[in-house]
């Protein structure tokens, strides 16, 4: 079995796709279709460019938007019902100065009304209509979406062990080159050079999050990039990792499930059957 490793900068971070195969190296027009789709993806789901589709639709209130959209859009309503609304991509983290990437490192804040009653986002076949102060934020699910997308494509082209990794949240087809299932680690957040975990997956996708990754201080306060839906804005977690076969679900959740209180959170990851690993604030691990 050989190995072909393909890095690109896309999305914002540094995307990876590593393929395993018996046959001859990749053809690049396959390669270049998957960065191609990756971009375009980009493009209409961003919420840092201004022409995006994600965006226009945010400020007209109503867009005739593609299949893949209407697609994105009904994972949403699954994952806010099944989150009991802990997911849900109508949460606007630009009022805690989070209105630019992260890499960018501008934080400027916004004050504006946000309308988070999700149920309500209208769509009539392709056309997709929101209320006033409403503004659809994918951030929390693009990545995993796009994940489980590009799954798809590989297997169309005849790939069936593969691993892809956008920011050290990975989906794994099949075998990695010895023939045996990927070995993923999981970093700690208290000792960012040690691995506390390293699981063996097959067919798997496994999102992390944590407020110990993107945060920021202003003004002497600080700030991450996870808000609960719900009062008090606290949570006591400070890492989630959660394991399932479909990315979207892993990366929807690992955020949502972050917002909630940890006994909240265990309480729904054992009852939905999740695979899993949590840290809270006092340095508790939790696993399934």
């Amino acid at each position: 079995m050989k190995k072909f490793d393909f890095s690109f900068y896309a999305l914002w971070t540094t995307c990876q796709i590593i393929l395993v195969t018996s046959g001859d190296k990749p053809k690049n027009s396959q390669i270049n279709s998957l960065v191609d789709y990756i971009k375009n993806f980009e493009k209409e789901f961003s919420r840092f460019l201004s022409d995006s589709d994600l965006m226009i639709l945010n400020t007209q209130k109503k867009l005739e938007v593609s299949e893949r959209f209407l697609r994105l859009l009904h994972r949403c309503r699954e994952m806010y019902e099944l989150s009991e609304w802990y997911f849900n991509p109508l949460v606007d983290v630009s009022n805690l100065w989070y209105s630019h990437s992260f890499v960018e490192n501008i934080f400027e804040k916004t004050s504006r009304e946000v309308n988070m009653n999700f149920l309500w986002v209208k769509n009539y076949w392709n056309l997709v209509e929101l209320e006033e102060n409403m503004f659809l934020d994918f951030g929390s699910i693009a990545k995993g979406f796009l994940a489980d997308e590009l799954a798809i494509l590989l297997e169309q082209y005849w790939y069936k062990n593969f691993l892809i990794n956008m920011w050290w949240d990975l989906r794994v087809g099949g075998k990695n080159v010895f023939w045996k299932k990927w070995e993923i680690a999981i970093q700690s957040p208290i000792a960012w050079e040690r691995n506390i975990l390293t699981l063996s997956l097959e067919n798997k996708s496994i999102s992390t999050s944590g407020t110990y990754l993107r945060n920021w201080e202003i003004s002497w306060e600080k700030y991450h990039h996870i808000i609960t839906p719900f009062w008090p804005q606290t949570t006591d977690l400070t890492s989630v990792s959660i394991i399932d076969f479909y990315w979207y679900k892993t990366d929807a959740l690992a955020t949502a499930v972050l917002a909630m209180w940890k006994e909240k959170a265990i309480q729904f990851l054992e009852a939905n059957k999740f695979d899993y690993m949590l840290i809270d604030s006092e340095k508790n691990i939790f696993q399934s």
